[in-house]
């Protein structure tokens, strides 16, 4: 799904993000993180959780301090 919908899956990846079981939780940072690094998905994604930490979900600001590093790049 990523390769053909990586916006798609960045949603989906966000909400397993929070899953309770902590192995699925941290499988999908680790897909976001890998997602992300193109620098156009970064972007998207990073414009997303602007409106995401509008009304976050407990995972958000941690995903969101995840990628948003000043070291990125």
């Amino acid at each position: 799904m990523a390769e053909e919908h990586p916006e798609q899956a960045l949603v989906r990846l966000r909400l397993l993000a929070g899953h309770p079981t902590p192995d699925v939780a941290e499988t999908a940072r680790s897909a976001v993180r890998d997602l992300t690094s193109s620098d156009r998905l970064y972007r998207r994604f990073l414009w997303r959780m602007v409106a995401w930490l509008e009304n976050p979900r407990p995972a958000d600001p941690g995903l969101f301090l995840l990628l948003a590093r000043a070291d990125r790049g």
